[in-house]
């Protein structure tokens, strides 16, 4: 379902982008009729992310002998995978081409997100029981599965408000693609015996923008901006999972195949910091 959301997203953003360039390349034509006063500006301050996941069921599959009498092969019902907020520090530069309209894009060092299990994969066993009565020992994963490195560029074009001299909100329009890499696996059951490995398809959002500047003191001013990233299908593949199973040590460990899980992320992005022009 998310494999067709996103070929969806991508079709409609085909057209959509020559239509954007053609956007700004008339804006920038008609930036000597209204010249913006300073052309360059950046920012530099704090950001906050905090993803607003919805997570598709875990789907184990390739399943291998003793694990077909324990575990299900399928989607593992009530269970989920989220991830945990992120603070650091990070900076934004920005190009007007208008008066009121500029480009800008996010500048921030790639980061480390924790990846968490939720529902019953972190607080029940995935395979209490084989054939049904016989006690496996397999204990609850727990919350714990991962961290992965993030570089999420974000690149957006505003448009400010003249509301006040001082005081200029605005608003911005964009899209980000994100690249995860260096992904691991940390649970302490799923690394017990195995070293399973992780992949998470890279992904485009769209990406919805809304801010404030307020001028303190000549070309400097503070800034409070928030952007909401909608539509971002991220799709882990967790490969060589190996169990042991406490209470049959006769089955030694078992192979517990591939689970994939399908998030849709929706970050939230809050930065707050001081700017100046150029």
């Amino acid at each position: 379902m998310l494999d067709s959301a996103r070929s969806l997203r991508r079709r409609l953003a085909a057209p959509a982008l020559p239509a954007a360039l053609a956007l700004v390349a008339g804006l920038c034509a008609q930036a000597d009729a209204n010249p913006a006063k300073d052309r360059l500006y950046a920012r530099a301050g704090f950001l906050y992310l905090q993803p607003v996941p919805a997570s598709e069921e875990v789907v184990l599959s390739d399943l291998m002998g003793p694990a077909e009498l324990a575990l299900p092969d399928g989607p593992v019902a009530g269970s989920g995978v989220s991830a945990d907020a992120v603070a650091m520090l990070a900076g934004t530069i920005g190009y007007r081409v208008h008066d009121r309209i500029s480009i800008e894009a996010v500048i921030a060092s790639p980061f480390t997100m924790t990846l968490t299990l939720t529902g019953t994969l972190a607080n029940d066993s995935v395979a209490p029981y084989a054939l049904g009565n016989i006690p496996t020992g397999v204990p609850a994963f727990g919350e714990k599965l991962g961290t992965t490195k993030v570089l999420p560029p974000i690149v957006t074009a505003v448009y400010r408000y003249p509301l006040h001299p001082r005081v200029r909100p605005y608003g911005g329009l964009g899209v980000s693609y994100v690249y995860a890499y260096d992904t691991q696996i940390t649970n302490p059951v799923l690394t017990e015996v195995g070293k399973p490995t992780v992949e998470i398809d890279s992904d485009l959002a769209w990406v919805l923008q809304a801010g404030v500047d307020v001028h303190v003191w000549k070309r400097v001013y503070v800034t409070l901006d928030a952007k909401f990233a909608a539509g971002l299908d991220l799709v882990a593949r967790m490969k060589g999972l190996e169990l042991a199973v406490p209470a049959l040590p006769i089955y030694g460990t078992v192979s517990a195949g591939t689970g994939t899980a399908e998030v849709t992320v929706n970050p939230l992005v809050l930065q707050a910091g001081v700017g100046w022009d150029f």
